[in-house]
């Protein structure tokens, strides 16, 4: 597809100008299921190639495992205060 072709399925908006154009990932950092600990950062460089951002749910881990939501990819993290300390 050509570029003009793909900036006229997003609106005719530019790559910087259309963030969300392509969507949003998301993914639990911790399952709460299993404990299982996601590859963040692979998860992040797929949404990220596809040019989605990627939102993490990072309750399950906080507090028991360290947290860096840049180094990880993550463009979006929630949280609350309930499962911290």
């Amino acid at each position: 597809m050509a570029e003009e072709e793909a900036v006229a399925d997003r609106g005719g908006l530019p790559s910087h100008q259309r963030p969300f154009a392509a969507g949003c990932g998301k993914l639990a950092l911790v399952s709460n299921i299993n404990g299982f600990l996601h590859d963040v950062r692979s998860t992040s460089g797929i949404a990220h190639g596809h040019e989605a951002c990627l939102y993490g749910d990072i309750i399950q881990g906080a507090g028991q495992t360290p947290i860096d939501v840049q180094a990880m990819g993550i463009d979006f993290a929630g949280c609350g205060a309930l499962r911290v300390g």
